[in-house]
């Protein structure tokens, strides 16, 4: 009966750490893609200085999470979105507001690693 409690146990606590996984990543994909539509908005507004802003305020949030999002995501999705950034960094840095089809990978990717984090046929084989 012990060993019954024990496994329900570590079977509980697995389900507990892939559901808060999961959470995780919705949250970090969620604002992720609001500060990638501020961004957008103030590339149309042709505000590069608040862009520049804007991609800093992105690179921060990912970097804060990216110690958690390392243990579960693939590490080639995640240098992929900090590639991202650091192009949309780079081109505010230098004047550029056109930075929309950044903006779009940026968002994408967001979204990518949320999807691949849902529970489905392919990832739970």
């Amino acid at each position: 009966m012990k060993r019954m409690c024990v496994i329900l146990f570590i079977l509980a606590f697995i389900l507990c750490v892939a559901a808060g996984g999961v959470f995780y990543a919705k949250d970090t994909c969620e604002q992720m893609v609001a500060m990638t539509e501020e961004a957008e908005q103030l590339s149309e507004e042709r505000d590069v200085e608040a862009l520049l802003s804007q991609a800093k305020k992105m690179s921060a949030f990912l970097e804060s999470r990216h110690l958690i999002l390392s243990l579960y995501v693939r590490h080639d999705e995640l240098e992929k979105l900090t590639t991202h950034l650091l192009d949309l960094y780079a081109q505010a840095e230098a004047g550029d507001a056109e930075v929309h089809t950044v903006l779009v990978q940026i968002a994408f990717m967001a979204r990518h690693i949320y999807e691949r984090e849902l529970p489905n046929l392919d990832n739970l084989l």
